[in-house]
């Protein structure tokens, strides 16, 4: 998270746990293979992370503003390169993002629109599963710094505007009440 995946090599990875590469590739044949076993092991905490917000919130306004918090957090910890070089050098994994993007963040997204239409808060003129595929949509294509250069706007700001544009356009007339309730201004 801190250097980008290209950079670092086994030596390094060897070095900063204070184990010989010899032991490394005795659990990981290669560097694309722990890769992709810490990025399971990351996707499956923030499902817990998402999962938990989802039950403990109050609503769904909460909820999604609350997650969109968490995933701000959380990109402030990522180095851009990241996400390039998992694209670029680590196809295969960077998959694994995709599919956790358009099965667990869209079912998601899915429950909690048809939550806050239940609830009132969102307007139920609105498809979910359609909105829903949209989020994703964009998430992913907000990922592709070709498309919005971080020399131009930090991902945290990207972010903030993407959950801002989400939510303004499926918010009620009390949803729109609400959403003042949960400082969206300390994104």
């Amino acid at each position: 998270m801190n250097y980008g995946l290209k950079s670092i090599s086994m030596d390094d990875i060897a070095a900063e746990i204070g184990i010989s590469k010899k032991t490394i590739y005795k659990h990981f044949s290669t560097k694309d293979k722990l890769i992709q076993i810490t990025l399971s092991l990351y996707l499956k905490n923030e499902k817990k992370v998402v999962t938990k917000i989802a039950l403990e919130s109050e609503n769904a306004v909460e909820e999604i503003i609350t997650i969109g918090k968490h995933v701000i957090n959380m990109a402030r910890k990522l180095k851009p390169t990241l996400i390039f070089d998992l694209k670029k050098y680590h196809s295969e994994n960077w998959k694994l993002i995709e599919e956790h993007h358009n099965n667990f963040i869209n079912e998601t997204i899915r429950k909690n629109i048809e939550k806050g239409i239940a609830e009132g808060l969102f307007r139920e003129n609105i498809n979910p599963e359609v909105i829903a595929k949209l989020y994703v949509v964009k998430s992913l294509f907000i990922s592709d710094e070709t498309n919005f250069p971080l020399k131009f706007i930090s991902l945290d700001s990207l972010l903030k505007e993407h959950l801002l544009y989400h939510l303004y356009g499926i918010l009620s007339h009390e949803g729109i009440k609400l959403v003042e309730k949960y400082e969206l201004e300390a994104l």
